[in-house]
C-alpha cells in the first residue's frame, strides 16, 4: 500500500514537472483584423504554424488593401512577404520575431495584438 500511495506520488510530481503552456495547443491557426477608413478597407491575416522548436512558429502575414481616391475604386493591392519565424515566450505572452514589434497572445480571447491590430482567431 505505502508503495502504490508512493508510485502514485512520484508521477503526479512528474506530470507536474513537465506541463505545457496552453499556448502550445491552442495558438496555431489562422487571425484576422479588418478596418476601414476614408481612403480604404484593409483585411489582414496572421498564420501561425507550428514548427519541429521548442514553441517555435511559422509567421505568414497577408493583407488586401481596398483604396478608394477621388471617390473611385483603385485596383485591390496584395501584399503577402516571404513567411518569418517566431518564438513565443510564454512568461511575457508575446509572439517574438526579430526586427519587429510583438504580437501580443490572449489565449482566452483567442486574440494577437500588434500595434493598433487585433487579430481574432478564426481557424
Amino acid at each position: 500500500m505505502k508503495a502504490t500511495c508512493f508510485i502514485a506520488g512520484s508521477l503526479l510530481i512528474l506530470a507536474g514537472c513537465g506541463s505545457v503552456d496552453p499556448a502550445t495547443s491552442t495558438l496555431p491557426g489562422t487571425y484576422a483584423d479588418a478596418y476601414t477608413n476614408e481612403f480604404a478597407k484593409v483585411f489582414d491575416t496572421v498564420e501561425l504554424k507550428p514548427l519541429s522548436g521548442k514553441e517555435m512558429y511559422q509567421v505568414s502575414y497577408r493583407s488586401r488593401i481596398e483604396r478608394t481616391v477621388d471617390g473611385k475604386q483603385m485596383p485591390t493591392e496584395y501584399k503577402a512577404p516571404a513567411p518569418v519565424i517566431g518564438s513565443y515566450d510564454p512568461e511575457k505572452k508575446v509572439i517574438v520575431i526579430e526586427g519587429e514589434p510583438e504580437y501580443a497572445v490572449d489565449i482566452n480571447a483567442h486574440t494577437l495584438t500588434k500595434g493598433n491590430g487585433v487579430f481574432k482567431k478564426v481557424k
